[in-house]
């Protein structure tokens, strides 16, 4: 499944400053490969950092080289996941610490991310979370940004899952569990199968709220739509349904509900065609929903406005109803093999396009 060697599980305490390798997948764009390696200046001591070149341009090594790290070339492009499995193999760190091309990660949370596992010998893995100032400005990338923040931050300290964007975790671990699926070849919940597969053998992860990000990613109505549904809704669901548990950060009866009552809203104002009635019906599952996520729409409110937090609720219902079609097409895909097929041609026509309109 993997390239990175299997050894038998452990944490170890280690000395007072482990050695680090900061890992960083890289495709394409150079600009924000430049601005990522900038902001991780001072490096802690006995750190390093890989790059590993996903299939990106020549002039990688130049930019790589010129922030004092190595470059480690993936043959083909197989994606984020076994690029970091090709970089942790070349690696004799003992703590991997995973970041994103497209997130800037200040010095200062690099080093407190180190001195958590210095602090906390018993730890496997910690990740933080994006911070509230997103670099693209538009609407979408903005909501996508405080709305995966949100997540984060209301979670309970303990986590059943793993965010690569910005999340460190002791080598042996890694190792032990086989690290990513590179079954995973796009962006994808690879991250968060990774932490599932790690808490399921005891191993403590923990959320830590005060280490943050700054996301450069620029998102589309399209591109979070494609996203949601097949880098997330229906891969999860697949996960799901194959390791008969529910991976990573449990959405709660809440979100599981709020799905529910935006199918049912929608159906129910489809039927009101014929049945006018059924609108009362529409709005009362509509108010629900509204009740249910009050505290997100709330956070959206403090960090920037009536009129902003208005939109996200209402693309925040578009968003329960992608989570909804992602799982009867997750289930479908599941237990019926003849569209197996139809389903990944469908996803690639779906995300090719996306990223043809942003890389």
């Amino acid at each position: 499944m993997t390239l990175v060697e299997r050894r038998r599980p452990a944490v170890s305490e280690h000395a007072a400053q482990p050695s680090v390798s900061v890992i960083i997948p890289f495709h394409g764009d150079l600009h924000q490969l430049g601005r990522c390696l900038s902001a991780l200046s001072p490096l802690p001591p006995r750190t390093e950092i890989i790059v590993a070149a996903d299939c990106a341009p020549r002039e990688t090594d130049r930019v790589a080289w010129r922030h004092g790290a190595r470059v480690i070339r993936v043959v083909g492009r197989s994606g984020p996941a076994a690029a970091r499995n090709q970089a942790a193999a070349a690696s004799r760190s003992d703590v991997l610490i995973f970041v994103d091309a497209d997130v800037v990660v200040p010095a200062s949370a690099l080093h407190a991310m180190v001195r958590e596992f210095i602090a906390n010998p018993t730890m496997a893995a910690v990740f933080g979370t994006y911070d509230d100032d997103p670099d693209c400005s538009n609407f979408f990338s903005q909501y996508k940004n405080l709305a995966h923040a949100y997540v984060h931050r209301v979670s309970g300290r303990r986590a059943r899952s793993f965010w690569a964007g910005f999340g460190g975790m002791r080598s042996e671990v890694f190792r032990s569990v086989g690290g990513f699926d590179e079954g995973f070849t796009r962006p994808c919940i690879e991250d968060i199968e990774l932490g599932d597969r790690v808490a399921c053998l005891g191993h403590q992860v923990l959320i830590d709220r005060r280490l943050h990000g700054c996301n450069l990613k620029r998102w589309t109505f399209r591109s979070m739509i494609a996203s949601d549904i097949w880098d997330r809704g229906v891969p999860w669901t697949q996960l799901i349904l194959r390791s008969r548990r529910v991976q990573g950060l449990n959405p709660g009866l809440g979100q599981s509900v709020s799905v529910a009552m935006c199918c049912l809203a929608l159906l129910c104002i489809a039927a009101a065609f014929w049945q006018p009635v059924l609108l009362i019906a529409a709005a009362a599952a509509i108010a629900i929903t509204f009740h249910l996520n009050r505290k997100l729409y709330a956070f959206f409110f403090a960090r920037r406005g009536a009129w902003f937090a208005c939109r996200a609720a209402a693309v925040n219902l578009l968003y329960h109803l992608c989570n909804g079609f992602s799982v009867g097409v997750g289930v479908v895909l599941h237990y019926w093999d003849p569209v197996v097929s139809f389903g990944s041609r469908l996803r690639s026509r779906v995300i090719a396009r996306a990223d043809s309109i942003h890389p």
